[in-house]
Protein backbone atom coordinates (compact mmCIF):
# COMPACT_ATOMS: atom_id res chain seq x y z
CA UNK A 1 0.00 0.00 0.00
CA UNK A 2 1.64 3.34 -0.24
CA UNK A 3 2.30 5.62 1.79
CA UNK A 4 -0.44 8.95 2.19
CA UNK A 5 0.70 12.31 3.46
CA UNK A 6 -2.62 13.62 4.30
CA UNK A 7 -1.82 16.42 6.35
CA UNK A 8 -2.78 15.99 10.17
CA UNK A 9 -5.26 18.05 12.07
CA UNK A 10 -5.15 20.78 14.23
CA UNK A 11 -8.60 21.06 16.72
CA UNK A 12 -8.56 25.15 17.13
CA UNK A 13 -11.55 26.12 19.14
CA UNK A 14 -11.99 29.87 20.58
CA UNK A 15 -13.94 30.72 23.64
CA UNK A 16 -16.13 33.99 22.25
CA UNK A 17 -16.28 36.60 25.69
CA UNK A 18 -15.89 39.55 27.10
CA UNK A 19 -11.85 38.95 28.95
CA UNK A 20 -12.81 42.00 31.20
CA UNK A 21 -16.45 41.05 31.70
CA UNK A 22 -15.53 37.08 31.53
CA UNK A 23 -12.48 37.14 34.21
CA UNK A 24 -12.54 40.60 35.76
CA UNK A 25 -15.98 41.62 36.81
CA UNK A 26 -19.16 39.83 35.23
CA UNK A 27 -21.31 42.97 36.05
CA UNK A 28 -19.81 44.69 33.21
CA UNK A 29 -21.19 45.13 29.86
CA UNK A 30 -20.21 43.30 27.09
CA UNK A 31 -17.64 45.83 24.84
CA UNK A 32 -17.20 46.72 21.41
CA UNK A 33 -13.20 45.73 21.49
CA UNK A 34 -13.71 42.40 21.76
CA UNK A 35 -15.98 42.30 18.95
CA UNK A 36 -13.17 43.94 17.18
CA UNK A 37 -10.88 41.33 18.03
CA UNK A 38 -13.02 38.37 16.89
CA UNK A 39 -13.28 40.25 13.58
CA UNK A 40 -9.85 39.98 13.33
CA UNK A 41 -8.86 36.61 14.36
CA UNK A 42 -11.54 35.93 11.48
CA UNK A 43 -9.51 37.13 9.02
CA UNK A 44 -6.26 35.61 10.48
CA UNK A 45 -8.33 32.47 9.48
CA UNK A 46 -9.63 33.50 6.16
CA UNK A 47 -6.31 33.57 4.85
CA UNK A 48 -5.49 30.55 5.15
CA UNK A 49 -8.10 28.43 2.76
CA UNK A 50 -8.17 25.37 5.34
CA UNK A 51 -9.07 27.03 8.31
CA UNK A 52 -11.96 26.18 10.04
CA UNK A 53 -12.44 26.35 13.86
CA UNK A 54 -15.30 25.81 16.44
CA UNK A 55 -16.44 29.04 18.13
CA UNK A 56 -17.80 29.01 21.94
CA UNK A 57 -19.97 31.66 22.01
CA UNK A 58 -20.97 33.36 25.01
CA UNK A 59 -24.88 34.08 25.39
CA UNK A 60 -24.16 37.91 26.82
CA UNK A 61 -21.37 38.34 23.63
CA UNK A 62 -24.24 36.82 21.37
CA UNK A 63 -27.14 39.41 22.86
CA UNK A 64 -24.69 42.42 21.77
CA UNK A 65 -23.28 41.52 19.00
CA UNK A 66 -25.29 39.08 16.50
CA UNK A 67 -23.61 40.53 13.56
CA UNK A 68 -20.69 39.22 14.75
CA UNK A 69 -22.24 35.66 15.52
CA UNK A 70 -23.52 35.82 11.66
CA UNK A 71 -20.18 36.36 10.52
CA UNK A 72 -18.84 33.49 12.44
CA UNK A 73 -21.40 31.23 10.45
CA UNK A 74 -21.08 32.92 6.78
CA UNK A 75 -17.42 31.79 7.38
CA UNK A 76 -18.14 28.46 7.27
CA UNK A 77 -17.12 27.50 11.12
CA UNK A 78 -18.65 26.03 13.99
CA UNK A 79 -20.96 28.10 16.70
CA UNK A 80 -20.93 26.09 19.92
CA UNK A 81 -22.45 27.71 23.64
CA UNK A 82 -20.29 28.65 26.20
CA UNK A 83 -22.93 29.31 28.43
CA UNK A 84 -24.35 32.72 29.09
CA UNK A 85 -22.96 35.02 31.91
CA UNK A 86 -19.70 33.12 32.48
CA UNK A 87 -20.64 31.42 35.51
CA UNK A 88 -18.52 28.22 36.78
CA UNK A 89 -20.76 25.57 36.20
CA UNK A 90 -20.08 24.57 40.23
CA UNK A 91 -21.29 27.49 41.24
CA UNK A 92 -24.61 27.50 39.50
CA UNK A 93 -26.19 24.06 40.59
CA UNK A 94 -28.29 21.55 38.84
CA UNK A 95 -30.92 24.22 38.10
CA UNK A 96 -28.93 26.92 37.69
CA UNK A 97 -26.98 25.25 34.86
CA UNK A 98 -30.09 24.35 33.07
CA UNK A 99 -31.72 27.45 32.55
CA UNK A 100 -28.08 29.55 31.75
CA UNK A 101 -27.70 26.53 28.64
CA UNK A 102 -31.20 27.61 27.73
CA UNK A 103 -31.02 30.97 27.64
CA UNK A 104 -27.63 30.97 25.65
CA UNK A 105 -29.00 28.09 22.97
CA UNK A 106 -32.18 30.61 22.76
CA UNK A 107 -29.36 33.50 21.35
CA UNK A 108 -27.72 31.24 19.48
CA UNK A 109 -30.30 29.13 17.68
CA UNK A 110 -32.35 32.68 17.05
CA UNK A 111 -29.30 34.15 15.34
CA UNK A 112 -27.93 31.33 13.17
CA UNK A 113 -31.37 29.21 12.82
CA UNK A 114 -30.00 25.94 14.44
CA UNK A 115 -29.13 24.79 18.30
CA UNK A 116 -25.32 24.44 19.06
CA UNK A 117 -24.09 20.59 18.74
CA UNK A 118 -21.24 21.39 21.28
CA UNK A 119 -20.68 23.16 24.21
CA UNK A 120 -17.76 24.78 26.45
CA UNK A 121 -17.99 25.32 30.24
CA UNK A 122 -16.62 28.84 31.44
CA UNK A 123 -13.14 28.34 33.29
CA UNK A 124 -13.18 24.50 32.21
CA UNK A 125 -15.77 23.84 35.52
CA UNK A 126 -16.88 20.88 34.59
CA UNK A 127 -14.50 19.20 37.36
CA UNK A 128 -14.94 16.02 39.66
CA UNK A 129 -18.02 17.88 41.76
CA UNK A 130 -20.11 18.79 38.07
CA UNK A 131 -20.18 15.74 36.30
CA UNK A 132 -24.13 16.19 36.75
CA UNK A 133 -23.51 18.64 33.86
CA UNK A 134 -23.21 15.96 31.64
CA UNK A 135 -26.13 14.43 32.09
CA UNK A 136 -28.14 17.64 31.86
CA UNK A 137 -26.04 18.23 28.46
CA UNK A 138 -27.22 15.61 27.09
CA UNK A 139 -31.05 15.96 28.18
CA UNK A 140 -31.26 19.69 26.56
CA UNK A 141 -29.57 17.88 23.17
CA UNK A 142 -25.68 18.45 23.21
CA UNK A 143 -24.06 15.69 20.75
CA UNK A 144 -20.39 16.67 22.54
CA UNK A 145 -19.09 18.62 25.71
CA UNK A 146 -15.12 19.97 25.74
CA UNK A 147 -14.90 21.42 29.02
CA UNK A 148 -12.73 18.88 31.06
CA UNK A 149 -9.54 19.55 31.30
CA UNK A 150 -7.01 15.51 32.33
CA UNK A 151 -4.92 17.42 35.05
CA UNK A 152 -4.70 18.32 38.52
CA UNK A 153 -5.39 22.28 38.47
CA UNK A 154 -6.00 24.31 41.30
CA UNK A 155 -9.48 25.64 40.03
CA UNK A 156 -10.56 23.19 37.65
CA UNK A 157 -9.59 19.74 36.02
CA UNK A 158 -9.69 16.16 36.41
CA UNK A 159 -6.48 14.84 37.15
CA UNK A 160 -7.37 10.93 36.21
CA UNK A 161 -9.95 12.09 32.99
CA UNK A 162 -8.87 10.42 30.09
CA UNK A 163 -6.43 11.59 27.87
CA UNK A 164 -8.57 10.78 24.86
CA UNK A 165 -11.79 11.51 23.62
CA UNK A 166 -14.63 9.10 25.08
CA UNK A 167 -18.01 8.65 24.85
CA UNK A 168 -19.57 9.17 28.44
CA UNK A 169 -22.66 6.35 29.38
CA UNK A 170 -24.77 8.70 31.27
CA UNK A 171 -27.17 5.39 31.90
CA UNK A 172 -27.66 2.16 29.76
CA UNK A 173 -29.32 4.36 26.90
CA UNK A 174 -27.95 7.57 26.78
CA UNK A 175 -24.35 8.73 26.68
CA UNK A 176 -22.34 12.07 25.69
CA UNK A 177 -18.94 12.73 23.94
CA UNK A 178 -15.90 14.34 25.77
CA UNK A 179 -13.75 16.15 24.00
CA UNK A 180 -10.78 17.19 26.91
CA UNK A 181 -8.57 19.65 26.57
CA UNK A 182 -4.61 19.06 25.59
CA UNK A 183 -2.09 17.97 28.06
CA UNK A 184 1.63 17.21 27.43
CA UNK A 185 2.84 14.29 29.76
CA UNK A 186 6.01 15.62 30.90
CA UNK A 187 8.01 14.08 34.08
CA UNK A 188 5.10 11.71 34.77
CA UNK A 189 2.97 14.81 35.17
CA UNK A 190 0.19 16.06 32.84
CA UNK A 191 0.70 19.77 31.77
CA UNK A 192 -2.30 21.67 30.05
CA UNK A 193 -0.75 23.48 26.86
CA UNK A 194 -4.51 24.58 25.15
CA UNK A 195 -6.27 27.40 26.31
CA UNK A 196 -5.23 31.03 26.51
CA UNK A 197 -3.09 30.77 29.45
CA UNK A 198 -0.60 28.25 28.17
CA UNK A 199 -0.49 30.13 25.04
CA UNK A 200 0.44 32.82 27.02
CA UNK A 201 2.41 31.57 28.92
CA UNK A 202 4.72 28.78 27.15
CA UNK A 203 7.59 30.48 24.85
CA UNK A 204 6.32 30.58 21.57
CA UNK A 205 8.80 28.53 19.95
CA UNK A 206 8.51 25.45 21.94
CA UNK A 207 4.62 25.64 21.66
CA UNK A 208 4.91 25.52 17.85
CA UNK A 209 7.37 22.75 18.53
CA UNK A 210 5.12 20.40 20.63
CA UNK A 211 1.77 21.55 17.94
CA UNK A 212 4.44 20.43 15.24
CA UNK A 213 5.51 17.16 17.05
CA UNK A 214 2.43 16.02 18.27
CA UNK A 215 1.40 12.50 16.06
CA UNK A 216 -1.97 13.38 14.92
CA UNK A 217 -4.33 15.96 15.54
CA UNK A 218 -3.73 18.34 17.89
CA UNK A 219 -6.20 20.70 20.18
CA UNK A 220 -5.46 24.47 20.40
CA UNK A 221 -8.26 26.83 22.32
CA UNK A 222 -8.03 30.46 22.21
CA UNK A 223 -9.50 33.19 23.39
CA UNK A 224 -10.42 36.44 21.37
CA UNK A 225 -9.63 38.93 23.73
CA UNK A 226 -5.48 39.22 23.89
CA UNK A 227 -5.34 40.63 19.97
CA UNK A 228 -6.91 44.51 21.25
CA UNK A 229 -4.26 46.42 23.45
CA UNK A 230 -7.05 48.79 24.77
CA UNK A 231 -8.14 45.77 26.82
CA UNK A 232 -5.26 45.77 28.55
CA UNK A 233 -6.01 49.38 30.53
CA UNK A 234 -8.47 48.25 32.68
CA UNK A 235 -7.43 49.38 35.88
CA UNK A 236 -7.21 45.91 37.72
CA UNK A 237 -4.75 44.16 35.59
CA UNK A 238 -0.97 43.98 37.37
CA UNK A 239 2.06 44.27 34.94
CA UNK A 240 2.62 40.70 35.19
CA UNK A 241 -1.11 39.92 33.77
CA UNK A 242 -0.80 43.25 31.07
CA UNK A 243 2.49 40.79 29.78
CA UNK A 244 0.94 37.45 30.03
CA UNK A 245 -1.88 38.72 27.84
CA UNK A 246 -0.33 40.81 25.17
CA UNK A 247 1.98 37.54 24.21
CA UNK A 248 -1.48 35.48 23.49
CA UNK A 249 -1.54 37.61 20.10
CA UNK A 250 2.33 36.71 18.68
CA UNK A 251 2.00 32.98 19.73
CA UNK A 252 -1.61 32.32 18.18
CA UNK A 253 -0.36 34.23 14.98
CA UNK A 254 2.38 31.48 14.93
CA UNK A 255 -0.34 28.85 15.40
CA UNK A 256 -2.15 29.64 12.77
CA UNK A 257 0.22 30.62 10.33
CA UNK A 258 2.62 28.02 10.95
CA UNK A 259 0.70 25.04 11.16
CA UNK A 260 -1.54 26.29 8.05
CA UNK A 261 1.31 24.46 5.71
CA UNK A 262 1.31 21.52 7.45
CA UNK A 263 -1.90 21.01 8.99
CA UNK A 264 -5.16 21.30 8.47
CA UNK A 265 -7.15 23.89 11.05
CA UNK A 266 -10.59 21.27 11.93
CA UNK A 267 -14.01 21.62 13.83
CA UNK A 268 -14.92 19.50 16.53
CA UNK A 269 -18.10 18.52 15.27
CA UNK A 270 -16.13 16.98 11.97
CA UNK A 271 -14.26 14.86 13.88
CA UNK A 272 -15.01 10.91 12.91
CA UNK A 273 -13.34 9.21 15.64
CA UNK A 274 -15.91 6.94 17.58
CA UNK A 275 -15.10 7.39 20.95
CA UNK A 276 -15.09 4.50 23.31
CA UNK A 277 -17.38 4.07 26.35
CA UNK A 278 -16.83 4.76 29.79
CA UNK A 279 -19.49 4.69 32.56
CA UNK A 280 -20.20 8.06 34.16
CA UNK A 281 -20.45 6.21 37.55
CA UNK A 282 -16.87 4.73 37.47
CA UNK A 283 -14.13 6.12 39.59
CA UNK A 284 -11.96 7.00 37.03
CA UNK A 285 -8.35 5.96 38.43
CA UNK A 286 -8.10 2.50 37.44
CA UNK A 287 -9.22 3.62 33.99
CA UNK A 288 -6.35 1.68 31.43
CA UNK A 289 -5.23 5.35 29.65
CA UNK A 290 -1.30 5.43 31.24
CA UNK A 291 0.13 8.49 30.25
CA UNK A 292 1.55 8.40 26.58
CA UNK A 293 4.52 11.11 25.64
CA UNK A 294 3.13 13.31 23.23
CA UNK A 295 -0.17 12.00 23.52
CA UNK A 296 -2.81 14.63 22.54
CA UNK A 297 -7.23 14.21 22.43
CA UNK A 298 -6.99 13.28 19.15
CA UNK A 299 -4.24 10.87 18.59
CA UNK A 300 -6.87 7.64 18.58
CA UNK A 301 -6.91 5.83 15.15
CA UNK A 302 -10.81 4.99 15.31
CA UNK A 303 -9.67 1.37 14.54
CA UNK A 304 -8.60 0.93 17.56
CA UNK A 305 -12.21 0.86 19.18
Amino acid sequence: MPLTHERPALIFSVDVEDWGQSVLDRSLPISQHSAENVRRLLGLLAAHPDAQATFFVLGKFAERHPDVIRRIDAAGHEIACHGHGHMEVYRLGPDGFREDLRRAVGILADITGRRPRGYRAPVFSITSDALWALDILQQEGFEYDSSIYPYAGRRYGIHDWPIHPCRVKLDAHRSIIEYPLTVKTFASRRWPISGGGAARLIPQRLLIHWLHHASTRRYFPSHPSPPSHRSHTLPKLTAEAQRTQSSELRNLNSAIGDHSHTSKLSLLSALSASPRCIPLAFRLSPFAFPPVFYCHPYELDPHEF
